[in-house]
Order: structure tokens, then sequence, then C-alpha cells
């Protein structure tokens, strides 16, 4: 993933139309300074333009234009917009169209305009911008949003930021199963094989990768809806850190559904390897009983406990109270002579074989 930044370095050369800039100027060229030594750059043959302008005073490149069907390609990357343009004072790229494709090993980026910055190592992906990774294994991590941009931090990671809208999924990909070691995408490791991460229009994920292009933290805030095999919740900011494979969530109240369990809590911490979950702030799990009656479990701090053989076990330590839900009671109409219907509690789901403990 944090190739991303090098989208455009590597040892590569440039040919333009079969014309070879380096060989028409004296001093080195300076788009190898962005582009490597051996890239190739072409335009539609009928009806597109290339364009290279050269300073009068000095007879250094300044500015490379490219307009129709343009196609970089080399070695490392392939590119293909409809307006490319080339800043070599500035060391930048502006690459626009309908859709803009970037092609790198096992990245493929779409998006309506790509920016990127050499000085600084950032890249811009504007326009609905759509970012594919696939494993040796099929596996695909995609990331969605409004904007997305990558970085590179003085300590060598690589943060990518996906702003508005933001969304990241993983599918199942290969029906084969990949080592631990192999899970590289995003919160595979927490999440499962399959997930969804999902903001809200103004929300934004943030995650980040060391040097050796190993997820470091995700982080999502604004309206945040994970829907995974292990856990389903809804917050406000949501914590990933791979270190400690441990997730918090933060919300008015954060709503979680995680196997037999529903419950609500202003703080949510899940730790998978230990197979425990731990509620806090006015924390609250809901059930039905057997006459559909909702009760609720309150306490200071709620323990789910998740044994290997399925069964859930729930531990609630500071002031335990079970007591039934306060529903509204049904209003009548008249006239006509009607009876209301209940208020509805089809979004309650059933807990079936929990044990609650009070400790």
């Amino acid at each position: 993933m944090q190739r991303l930044f090098f989208i455009l370095v590597g040892i590569i050369s440039l040919s333009l139309f079969s014309l070879n800039l380096y060989a028409q100027t004296s001093t080195a060229n300076p788009a190898e300074e962005v582009f490597g030594k051996n890239f190739k750059l072409e335009v539609d043959e009928t009806s597109g333009t290339l364009k290279y302008n050269f300073s009068e005073k000095t007879n250094a490149l300044d500015s490379i234009e490219a307009v129709m069907n343009v196609h970089l390609v080399s070695d490392k990357l392939e590119l293909l917009c409809d307006e490319l343009y080339y800043d070599a004072k500035a060391q930048k790229i502006n690459a626009k169209g309908k859709q803009v494709k970037i092609i790198q090993g096992m990245m493929t980026a779409i998006c309506a305009q790509f920016l990127f910055d050499n000085q600084t190592g950032r890249s811009e992906f504007i326009g609905s911008p759509e970012i594919t990774i696939q494993d040796e294994q099929g596996h695909k991590t995609t990331t969605k949003g409004d904007k997305i941009t990558i970085e590179r931090q003085k300590n060598g990671d690589t943060l990518i930021q996906v702003h508005g809208n933001a969304k990241l999924t993983s599918d199942a990909g290969s029906k084969s199963t990949p080592q631990m070691s192999q899970a590289t995408a995003p919160a595979q490791k927490m999440f499962g094989r399959e997930f969804k991460i999902v903001t809200g229009e103004k929300g934004e994920i943030l995650y980040a990768f060391t040097s050796e292009n190993e997820l470091r933290s995700i982080v999502a805030r604004e309206n945040v809806f994970i829907d995974s095999s292990q856990v389903n919740l809804r917050c406000e900011r949501l914590e990933y850190y791979s270190e400690k494979n441990n997730l918090l969530a933060l919300g008015k109240p954060v709503k979680i559904i995680q196997n037999t369990v529903t419950a609500e809590a202003g703080r949510f911490e899940f730790f998978p390897d230990e197979g425990k979950s731990f509620l806090l702030e006015n924390p609250v799990i809901m059930n039905k009983d057997e006459q559909g009656r909702v009760l609720e479990t309150r306490g200071d701090k709620i323990v789910i406990v998740q044994a290997a053989e399925g069964k859930t076990t729930v531990l609630v330590d500071g002031n335990p109270s079970i007591q039934s839900a306060q529903v509204e009671k049904p209003k009548v109409v008249k006239p006509p002579k009607q009876t209301a219907s209940p208020v509805n509690e089809s979004s309650v789901d059933i807990i079936k074989n929990v044990d609650i403990k009070q400790e």
C-alpha cells in the first residue's frame, strides 16, 4: 500500500512519440526527478496533442502538456487519462479525465483527477475515487470516498486519508484461508476476511502503514457503521490498532450487535484474541423473555466473554440490575374506534443461551 507514494518514481527513461527529451538538452531532464529514466508517454495519434515547453533563458524544461487519450506506461506504472500536465519546477503532476486510471502492481485506482507532488510525496485522488488492492489469493480491499489523499510521514509511515462518505470494504476473495501473516488488508485480522466500514457524508477514514507495508492503525469518525462477521456496530469514532489487535468505539451511544448480544454503551472495547468485549459509560444489554417482554441488563461495567465452544457469558460489574424496558403505552385514536398498534420492537434482537453473572 505504501508504494502508492511512489506511483511515479522508479528507474525509467523518457520517450515522447519516439522523441527523446533527454537527448534534446545538454542537462539532465528534470522530468526524471518525478518519472525516472524509462517511461513512455503517448497521446491519440489522430487528434491528440503533446507539447513540451522550455525556458527561453536556460533552455531547461518548464512543463509537459498532453491531451486526448493520454497513456503513460513504465515497468512499474500505467496511467490513462484525458489530460496530463507536468510542472517541472514544482515537480507536480495533474492528470484529469472522465476516468483517470492508475495501475501499479496489485493496486488499481480510478478517479476524475489525480495530483502528485514529488517534493512532499503527497498524492490526491479527487472525484469519487476508488482504490482497489488485490492480494495473491484474490482477496480484494476497496477504498472509496469523495477524496483520498496519501502522504509519507516523517517516521516512514504511509498515511491514507479518505474524506467524505468514506467506505472501506474487504471481500472474501479466494475460498482458501490465508495465513495471518498474509492478511495485510486493513482490519482483516480484526473483522475477518469480509467486512465493511462506512462513514457519514462528512466522515473520514484514516489508516496508516509502516515502512514495512504492515497495517498500523485505522481511525474513522462521524456516523461510523461496521458490518462484519465478528461484530456489527454504529458509533461516532472508531479506533483500531494492529499491534494489540484491539478496537475502541465511542458514541452517544455506541450500538453493538455481537453474535447473540444486542447492546448500547458510551464506550465499547473489543479484544478478539481474548474473546472479550467491555461496555462502559451507561452500558445496557437488551433481550426478550419468553413472554416477549424487553429486558434490560445494566451496570457500571459489562464484560461479554465469548467461549471457544460458542457460549456467551455476560458479567455485570457494579450496581447490576435487570428490569423490563419502559414501553410507551399504545394510544387510541377516536373516531373511528380502533385499538392502537403497539410500539414496534422489531429492531430489538433476541439473545439466546446467554448466562448473566453479577460480580
